[in-house]
């Protein structure tokens, strides 16, 4: 038996003509990348399995994921401890 690779959407929107075909063509409730992919939602599965914890999350740049980790520490009033340069270009 051949497994299929995850199609990958190259897509900022997925056009639809009901719920239902929304379900069944992606799989979720995913309508517009900025709230999920499904691209994106098999890969965070994939590295939540691969490290053993209950979820992950990916974004589109080096910055996006920098930025998340920064507000979340900071809402939760964690302190937290930073290099002088935490991103820098390759």
């Amino acid at each position: 038996m051949v497994r299929c690779p995850t199609p990958i959407y190259q897509t900022s929107t997925f056009e639809v003509t009901d719920n239902d075909e929304q379900l069944r063509t992606t799989g979720s409730d995913h309508f517009y990348t900025r709230y999920g992919n499904p691209t994106n939602t098999v890969a965070e599965k994939t590295v939540a399995a691969l490290e053993g914890v209950d979820a992950a999350l990916t974004f589109s740049s080096g910055m996006g994921a920098i930025t998340t980790t920064t507000h979340g520490a900071a809402e939760e009033r964690r302190p937290c401890l930073w290099r002088s340069a935490i991103f820098t270009a390759a």
